[in-house]
């Protein structure tokens, strides 16, 4: 009987634990829904994609909204701004630009969650878990 029930709770412990992160992370996008950005990062994140659509060069990673005459240039990878951007431009025709925005910026990294919580399984599987 309580060898059952171990196996029962081990069974469930992935998607508890799983549930808890979603859970913190979907505390925090209730704000990015309403239109608030927690971080300066993420503030900048946006503006880099919102400039990559509206046609800035892959290769210029400019910004000349620092507090400079001159801006400066970011020193981030612009891999992540194409899953950003893909997400603005394929929700956009159906939340309109804000929207859109805020649906990517909530998507991506519940998107990335998901990715890690599905190698994590994996990993368990081959190491012989055996996870439901």
């Amino acid at each position: 009987m309580a060898d059952l029930r171990l196996q029962r709770f081990s069974a469930w412990l992935p998607w508890r634990v799983g549930a808890f992160f979603i859970a913190l992370q979907a505390r925090a996008m209730g704000d990015v829904l309403a239109g608030i950005l927690p971080d300066n990062d993420d503030m900048l994140r946006l503006q880099q994609v919102r400039d990559l659509l509206a046609g800035q060069s892959w290769f210029n990673v400019d910004q000349s909204r620092f507090l400079t005459t001159e801006g400066g240039e970011i020193h981030w990878s612009r891999l992540p701004d194409i899953f950003i951007g893909a997400l603005v431009v394929l929700t956009r025709p159906f939340l309109g630009q804000e929207g859109a925005e805020s649906f990517a910026l909530v998507a991506y990294p519940l998107g990335l969650l998901g990715c890690a919580f599905a190698l994590v399984r994996l990993i368990a599987e081959r190491l012989g878990a055996g996870l439901p």
